[in-house]
Formats: structure tokens, C-alpha cells, sequence
């Protein structure tokens, strides 16, 4: 059992390092180079609701508001986020996606559901649902973290 478990390990390692790999490399190939990873993944937080404001997508991506700001800044200026003021609270900047925002994480969403096609693609129901509770473990361990 030790071995398979060392195996798991080392497969787990590999893809997290492939995946990043291969979301860097595509969107360095695409007409988005002038996104990091990081870039990318901002704009895919923004995107799980776009009337965030800067302090909830850093929480989300576990940075600090002051990081989150200057990664805000460039997004802002390359087109692919927009800052809106609150309608109810001037002090408030909601966050939102652009034209060309919307377009990136559209592109970085087929990405992911390709990819997740790829896994299951073989499995029946009861492997996805133990691969589902193998993935809530990890979860769960990391959020202690």
C-alpha cells in the first residue's frame, strides 16, 4: 500500500506542475501573452461574481488587498477589468470583466472542462464519486493549512 500511496503522491505532484505548465504555455501561444497564471486566475475569481470588490477577490485568491491591487491595476489597464463604483456606497469599487475579459475566461474554461473530460472519460459513476471524495479530503486538508 506504501508504494501505490508514493505513486499517488508523485502523480499528484506531476499533474499540478503539468497543468500549470500547459495554462502558461497556451497562454503565452495565445493572443492573451500579456497574462501571467496569476493574471489569469484573477480574472477567473472575478468572474465567479462580478460585483466583488478588490478586498474579496485577494481573500479569495489568498493574497494581500494590497497585492490584489496591483494585479487589479494591470488588468485594468490591459483591458480585461473594469472597475465599477457602488451605486448605494462611493467609498465601494465593484470589480467586473471586460469584452476581452469575458473572452479569456471563456477560453480558460473550456480548458478545464477538457481537461475534466479527459479524467472521467473512462469512469463509470461510482469511480467519480470516490474520485470526488478523495478530492474533498485534500480539500479539506488544505483549508487547515
Amino acid at each position: 500500500m506504501m508504494n501505490e500511496l508514493a505513486d499517488l503522491n508523485a502523480k499528484l505532484v506531476k499533474i499540478f506542475n503539468d497543468v500549470r505548465w500547459v495554462e502558461e504555455r497556451d497562454l503565452s501561444k495565445s493572443s492573451f501573452a500579456d497574462l501571467s497564471l496569476r493574471d489569469m486566475h484573477t480574472i477567473e475569481a472575478i468572474s465567479l461574481d462580478e460585483n466583488q470588490t478588490v478586498s474579496q477577490v485577494a481573500h479569495t485568491m489568498c493574497l494581500s488587498p494590497g497585492s490584489m491591487t496591483k494585479i487589479i491595476d494591470k488588468l485594468v489597464a490591459h483591458l480585461y477589468v473594469t472597475r465599477m463604483p457602488s451605486k448605494t456606497d462611493r467609498r465601494i469599487t465593484h470589480l467586473g470583466l471586460t469584452e476581452k475579459g469575458h473572452a479569456i475566461f471563456l477560453e480558460h474554461l473550456n480548458f478545464h472542462q477538457r481537461m475534466v473530460q479527459a479524467l472521467t472519460s473512462d469512469m463509470n459513476d461510482h469511480e467519480i464519486d470516490a474520485m470526488l471524495q478523495g478530492i474533498a479530503n485534500v480539500q479539506k486538508f488544505l483549508n487547515r493549512k
